[in-house]
């Protein structure tokens, strides 16, 4: 038994399949997440090692990608006017992450929706928020004003920290 666990290959072989799990779950799950939003918009704590988030219920972040060379990790997320995606550089260990960038963010900020909001303009509420995550800042706390897409980065780092802790055999 100890060659399966020691065999390079299979283990990396196993990090694919749990991406792809993810992927496919992630598409699956979409289409459930759009009937589920329209029965409840109730709040939802998630309790997470790194972060204590509360957040909206429609939040739906999605595995796009992860190279184990690189070890660069793609996440996406709906904001409140469409997509973040963000690519997570992982430490040496796999056990964190070394940088993070926002590849695109189609939020605005510009609407009715967000009238509390004074803060900067795009990506000003997503970088933010990746900064505290980055400072190990607990709780991690969402930007007044754009609680949607605070909200869904919140759900990114929850599901960053869970595929981190699937490759270190769920720690």
């Amino acid at each position: 038994m100890k060659w399966f666990l020691h065999d390079k290959g299979l283990i990396l072989l196993l990090i694919f399949i749990t991406v792809v799990v993810f992927a496919v779950g992630g598409v699956y799950f979409d289409s459930i997440a759009v009937e589920q939003t329209t029965t409840t918009e109730a709040e939802t704590t998630t309790t997470n090692a790194a972060t204590d988030v509360t957040t909206a219920a429609n939040t739906d972040p999605h595995f796009v990608s992860y190279d184990e060379t690189t070890r660069v990790l793609e996440l996406k997320t709906n904001g409140f006017h469409g997509y973040i995606y963000v690519e997570f550089t992982l430490n040496d260990t796999l056990d964190g992450v070394a940088s993070y960038q926002i590849k695109t963010s189609t939020e605005t900020y510009d609407d009715s929706h967000n009238d509390n909001y004074t803060g900067g303009p795009v990506p000003s509420v997503e970088t933010s928020i990746l900064d505290q995550y980055m400072a190990d800042t607990s709780p991690v706390d969402g930007v007044a004003g754009a609680t949607e897409t605070s909200n869904s980065i919140l759900e990114m780092l929850v599901a960053l920290d869970e595929f981190i802790a699937s490759l270190n055999g769920g720690n």
